[in-house]
């Protein structure tokens, strides 16, 4: 569960890298927003829109790359990374 942005950072050796992530397994993002929710962009590679409160994912040099932008200004704020290249969809996350 993350509970705050400074939960992952966004550069190599400051974000969550996660080895053992399987079918079934779910990020839990709920607490970083107290009640409101995140945007899922579903397909690969999506760039944020500009909009707060987004989650993208992109799978690249045999890994998947998860980025979240809570303030809208279309960078990601929080990163995280899955040591495998995996297709992810909303049902991934606790949104």
């Amino acid at each position: 569960m993350y509970t705050a942005q400074a939960d992952s950072g966004v550069v190599v050796g400051e974000f969550d890298v996660y080895t053992d992530f399987v079918a079934g397994d779910k990020f839990d993002l709920s607490a970083l927003l107290a009640g409101d929710e995140f945007e899922f962009l579903d397909a690969e590679d999506t760039a944020f829109t500009g909009t707060d409160k987004e989650v993208r994912w992109d799978k690249t040099g045999g890994r998947t790359i998860i980025e979240i932008d809570l303030n809208g200004d279309g960078t990601a704020d929080m990163k995280f990374e899955l040591d495998d290249e995996v297709d992810l969809t909303a049902g991934d996350f606790v949104l």
